[in-house]
C-alpha cells in the first residue's frame, strides 16, 4: 500500500521518499528510498526519526513508534497508513 501511494504522489509532481532500512518489493518504486540508518541499528534509526528534519514534500509512516518519533520535527508533511498488525494496537 504504501509504495502505491508513494507512486501515485510522485506521478502527481510531488517529491515523495520512502525510508526504509530494507527495501524489499515486487513493486516498481518510483519515489526515492532512502536507507534510514545503515546497518548502524534500530538506535541510529530512533535518532534519526527524532532529530532529523526530512527535505521531502510528503513522509509516508507506516509505523506506530516511528511515525510519533517523525511528527517531532515533520508534522505538516507527514501522512501515516495504519496498516502494521492488530497485535501492536
Amino acid at each position: 500500500m504504501v509504495v502505491q501511494y508513494a507512486n501515485y504522489l510522485t506521478s502527481r509532481g510531488h517529491d515523495v521518499a520512502i525510508m526504509t532500512n530494507v527495501a524489499n518489493t515486487l513493486f516498481k518504486v518510483k519515489a526515492k528510498i532512502r536507507n534510514i540508518s545503515g546497518r548502524k541499528g534500530k538506535s541510529a534509526t530512533i535518532a534519526l526519526a527524532l532529530f532529523k528534519k526530512i527535505n521531502c514534500d510528503i513522509i509516508i509512516s507506516d509505523i506506530i513508534a516511528m511515525t510519533f518519533l517523525l511528527s517531532w520535527r515533520n508534522r505538516k508533511r507527514l501522512v501515516y497508513f495504519a496498516q502494521d498488525y492488530d497485535v501492536s494496537y
